[in-house]
């Protein structure tokens, strides 16, 4: 119902009742009674609507309630759930920077085990030498200078000090030989713990062939293949190429067909030889070389019988070491510290060789210098000596570095046999003294544990040993105190 309609049904009913006669008042219009009607039932229906439209209202408000509520709970558990990861992240972070310790920790200590493995290493193999199989390798080489090439096999290698004695023997005997056109290479056994003191660094090394291929190439390289000593005449029916008497056989052989030369020298046979093939061979190589000879004359019997031509008896290449025995050279026992200032420590090893040098132009006398390793971990005076030793002028005086002794008694039997020492080392002073070596100490006084004990030591033996510190240390000081203790051999030691 329109407002208009509305309100002429209103204004009708207040014209009804605004009526003065009763009957006019009562009397009401079937239109107006329907109009009325139908206005009620707008009304009802507007208030039916409106009150639908509310309901609908607080039934939206409620369901918004309730959805907000349970946003606010989804919120609040969201809020939770992300507290909990971030307590987790925390916890995992924690446990990653933990985790990242210990791994620090393990890494430093796999650092500090493969700096003790690659020390273990060196000591082991110091030269750190590229050895590779004989045939292998070698071809890189042929951009060197052209030279007479000779291949020295033996038994060395395995730590038998008669081979490496052989060795070195013969290794002796190239670098004495006037003729300087060669270049030595040595085959040694495969030897992890062999420490190549006997075969200096321009020697190149070599482990036997591993096929008959490389043993062609290294045939093809050579020029000269030489038995250096040993008993390698030997008929034992092994056919591997690391047996030095069967491998001998094959070298021998393929050089000879190539025209190279050939050499057996002072070798030693079994006591009988049997096999038919082995002596053939033997023959031929015999009839081929340069020099076959042998160092016993059983070995030679054995080799005539077998019908072994151009077989000669020579003796022990050891005998080579035969003129040292009457050798008067006095042995210098050195022991340095590695704290001590490095070029202080270069200027000391430099005054010691000038010392000698001096010494042995104005007298009859030889000295060796013995650079005595005394602290072995890690190999640690070996190096410090090796270092200070590439820089000296050494002027022509002889000098080694001894081996690291670990024996106790081998250690008193060196200090026992020396002539002088010139001691850094307290306990090497000590020694020197005890065994009456005339004994210059050089206190490195800059070491708070050192000056005390080592004065000490000094005074307690005047009549063999001298003392500077280091911290005040001259040439002049160390070749004044020298000069006396070379010419002393002391015969009363006074007790400690």
């Amino acid at each position: 119902m329109n407002s208009e309609k509305t309100e002429g049904v209103i204004q009708g009913l207040e014209d009804t009742l605004s009526n003065p006669s009763f009957f006019g008042r009562v009397l009401v219009k079937k239109e107006q009674i329907q109009l009325v009607t139908d206005l009620l039932r707008g009304l009802k229906k507007k208030n039916d609507e409106q009150e639908a439209l509310c309901r609908a209202a607080e039934e939206r408000a409620t369901a918004l309630t309730t959805k907000l509520a349970e946003t606010e709970q989804s919120l609040s558990r969201a809020i939770d759930e992300q507290e909990a990861l971030c307590r987790a992240a925390e916890e995992r972070a924690t446990a990653l920077t933990t985790k990242l310790a210990e791994t620090e920790q393990s890494l430093s200590r796999a650092i500090d085990t493969t700096e003790h493995l690659t020390a273990k290493v060196y000591r082991l193999n110091p030269s750190n030498r590229n050895v590779l199989p004989l045939g292998q390798g070698i071809v890189k080489s042929k951009s060197e200078r052209r030279c007479r090439r000779v291949l020295l096999v033996g038994w060395y290698g395995a730590q038998n000090f008669g081979d490496e004695l052989m060795l070195r023997c013969m290794l002796q005997r190239f670098a004495a030989s006037p003729k300087k056109d060669f270049d030595v290479s040595v085959l040694i056994e495969r030897n992890d713990r062999y420490r190549f003191s006997n075969i200096p660094k321009h020697v190149r090394c070599f482990y036997p062939p591993e096929t008959e291929m490389d043993l062609l190439a290294a045939c093809d390289w050579f020029d000269e293949i030489v038995l250096g000593g040993g008993a390698h005449i030997d008929d034992a029916p092994l056919k591997n190429l690391d047996f030095i008497p069967y491998l001998m056989i094959r070298l021998s052989q393929e050089a000879l067909n190539r025209g190279k030369t050939v050499r057996w020298i002072s070798a030693s046979s079994n006591r009988s030889l049997k096999d038919p093939m082995y002596l053939r061979a033997l023959r031929e190589i015999a009839a081929g070389a340069a020099t076959f000879s042998v160092r016993d004359a059983f070995s030679l019997d054995v080799l005539r019988e077998a019908g072994v031509p151009n077989v000669t008896l020579d003796r022990d290449i050891a005998f080579d070491v035969e003129p040292f025995a009457g050798f008067q050279s006095k042995i210098v026992l050195v022991t340095l510290v590695d704290f001590a200032d490095a070029d202080l420590l270069e200027k000391v090893v430099d005054d010691l060789f000038g010392f000698f040098a001096d010494r042995m132009s104005n007298t009859e006398e030889t000295w060796q210098l013995c650079f005595l390793p005394f602290y072995l971990e890690n190999s640690n005076d070996r190096s410090l000596y090796e270092r200070l030793l590439k820089k000296a002028n050494t002027r022509g005086v002889p000098y080694f570095i001894a081996e690291e002794i670990e024996s106790a008694e081998t250690m008193l039997m060196l200090f026992r046999t020396a002539d002088l020492a010139v001691s850094m080392r307290y306990h090497a002073a000590l020694l020197a003294d005890v065994f009456n070596v005339p004994n210059l100490v050089l206190c490195p006084d800059s070491h708070r544990h050192y000056f005390n004990k080592m004065h000490a030591l000094s005074n307690a033996y005047p009549k063999i040993s001298r003392l500077t510190d280091v911290s005040v240390y001259t040439t002049e000081t160390l070749c004044e105190h020298l000069k006396f203790l070379s010419t002393i051999r002391a015969e009363i030691s006074p007790s400690f």
